[in-house]
């Protein structure tokens, strides 16, 4: 039991509560608070609810820890986070060629959901609008548009996992958590393929494929579930890319075919697998037909890439006319801007997004996820060195520039081999995805401003191409001759690899922006499932959601607009009761 030292009130919330600070003693051993509400009325059951409605957990708190308690876990996390970045970069480096794919996959599966596991995420935002459309209108939900994204297959998956998981938000990531590790599978086999397949580039890949999967860019597709959309698509895009290397080269029948149901289910899951078709003409092109040798064979692979895009464009034809068709829907970014009405603007937008957005986020120097993290930034530096003072004046896009120069040293790596090497066509393959997938956000995004190009959702497709543009160098460090200075450089590479792997693990631990609002919106749920409790319990017919005449009359819960905006309380009680009936209470009684 612990021992209350004061109390002390705090000013009118001006929602009908009247909050109490209680500060307990720091010194004595605390295992459990007791609290006794003593009142000038006779005590009842309501006056207690009220006083444990609103209540918080001492021992649960981060914010009730002491400086020491939080300096000595931080370090303790950090201190495992590079033991587990150096041993897993150890593991692969060593056995990554030999590793078995299942292995492999169960490795990166443990790490994903390590990470990015969360226990107070909860649906937010959009959710909201989706699951009550599946309350109103059943399975025929599904079928409508939402921010130009016209997404069947997405709604459907997401409609199947409503009526499996209800309102157990956690299973909802799992499923996420699957679908990004086969995307890393995914992506390890592309860069494999793309190769020469030997052993070097197999271990590179993995190495690669395991930086794709804890990357912290991918921490909001991860921990919001309704982001399941962009990481199916990406799972069709990777596959319609393998099938065009095997189509290329192979010239397999049932690689044009897979290809083409890829490419076309894409923009089902996300309006962005419209670029697929490019992003394949990329591999095709530098996949298989520069890459042939000698002219006659590269002009039978030239013909067959022709033929694998007629294929992918007719595929597209379909998903083309049914979005022309579903055009009214919902959302926030319903309307677009003139593509190009600014090319300033979309310039910038396609800069920032690949130079600052993917390529210096991607390999750790700009660690930090949020969209205006580059004007912090700037202002840090330009107090610590003034001369940098003149990157303040457009932060985003000075950032940006750094992060191209970085990609093009890259390119005279590659160009000082040969222009006709693995390496200058891995690294020109690299840069040409990152720009197709950015392409069609820059057309409808650009006037949102640069910053927007940063959001997390649009990187996850760009990443590998950033993974292919690194994949020469690394391969070509793991191929050094087994002298002393080989073995040196190797080592130091390796050894920044793996600190590398720690920092993107450590970044996506901290990335806590769904979980402090599904903390919020936790509160807001159990506190909604008792007060309806409450109207129910009023008898026939069921107040309002104010209680108006009766004594509990303005002490509802507040509504945070933070969980979905424009909605009432009773239409987010109505599909939580929808999700779990046993758990949520109907608003309407039995008769």
């Amino acid at each position: 039991t612990g021992t209350v030292w004061g109390v002390a009130p705090l000013p009118d919330r001006g929602d009908g509560w009247r909050p109490t600070q209680l500060t307990l003693s720091p010194q004595a051993p605390l295992t459990a608070v007791t609290l006794r509400l003593v009142s000038a009325s006779p005590p009842s059951a309501d006056n207690r609810w009220v006083a444990m409605l609103s209540r918080v957990d001492y021992l649960a708190d981060p914010a009730q820890q002491t400086e020491a308690e939080r300096s000595q876990t931080e370090r303790l996390r950090l201190g495992v986070t590079i033991i587990l970045g150096l041993t897993l970069t150890v593991l692969l480096a060593r056995y990554g060629a030999e590793m078995p794919l299942a292995a492999y996959g169960l490795l990166l599966f443990v790490l994903i959901a390590g990470v990015h596991l969360r226990e107070n995420v909860f649906f937010y935002w959009d959710e909201w609008h989706v699951l009550q459309r599946y309350l109103e209108m059943g399975v025929r939900g599904t079928l409508y548009t939402h921010n130009e994204h016209f997404l069947p297959l997405f709604f459907l998956t997401y409609f199947i996992e409503s009526r499996l998981f209800g309102d157990a938000y956690q299973s909802y990531l799992w499923v996420s958590f699957s679908i990004h590790c086969f995307n890393a599978l995914l992506v390890t086999k592309l860069l494999e393929r793309f190769g020469d397949n030997g052993t070097h580039t197999r271990t590179a890949a993995r190495l690669l494929g395991a930086a794709f999967a804890v990357s912290a860019l991918h921490a909001e597709a991860l921990h919001w579930a309704f982001e399941q959309s962009l990481l199916a698509a990406e799972t069709a895009t990777l596959l319609c890319l393998l099938a065009a290397l095997r189509a290329v080269r192979d010239g397999r029948r049932r690689a044009f075919a897979g290809g083409a149901i890829a490419c076309g289910v894409a923009p089902f899951f996300f309006g962005n697998g419209f670029s697929v078709p490019l992003q394949a003409a990329v591999i095709a092109l530098f996949g298989g037909v520069v890459a042939a040798d000698p002219a006659a064979e590269r002009l039978l692979r030239a013909r067959r890439a022709l033929s694998y895009l007629a294929c992918c464009a007719a595929a597209l034809a379909l998903p083309a006319l049914l979005y022309s068709v579903f055009r009214e829907g919902a959302g926030h970014g319903i309307s677009q801007a003139d593509p190009f009405g600014n090319m300033a603007a979309l310039i910038d937008y396609l800069t920032v997004g690949i130079g600052l957005g993917t390529v210096l986020r991607g390999i750790g120097i700009f660690p930090a996820l949020e969209p205006n993290a580059a004007s912090a930034a700037a202002s840090l530096l330009a107090e610590a060195v003034p001369a940098f003072s003149f990157v303040a004046a457009n932060p985003a896009f000075r950032f940006s520039l750094l992060g191209l120069m970085i990609a093009g040293i890259l390119l005279l790596v590659g160009a000082a081999l040969d222009r006709r090497s693995a390496a200058a066509r891995e690294w020109s393959a690299g840069l040409l995805l990152c720009l197709s997938t950015l392409l069609l956000p820059a057309l409808g995004r650009w006037s949102f401003g640069v910053e927007q190009s940063l959001s997390l959702r649009y990187h996850y497709a760009a990443l590998p191409g950033l993974c292919l543009m690194v994949l020469p160098a690394l391969r070509g460090i793991l191929a050094l001759p087994a002298s002393r200075v080989g073995k040196t450089i190797r080592a130091v590479v390796m050894l920044l690899f793996g600190l590398h792997l720690a920092a993107q693990l450590e970044v996506g631990a901290r990335f806590d922006y769904f979980t402090s609002q599904g903390e919020v919106h936790h509160a807001f749920v159990s506190r909604l499932t008792e007060w309806n409790t409450r109207r129910r319990q009023n008898g026939a017919p069921i107040p309002g959601y104010e209680m108006s005449g009766t004594p509990w009359e303005g002490l509802q819960p507040p509504y945070p607009q933070t969980l979905t905006p424009g909605r009432h309380p009773d239409d987010i009680a109505r599909v939580l009761h929808w999700l779990h009936p046993e758990r949520h209470p109907s608003l309407e009684l039995s008769k």
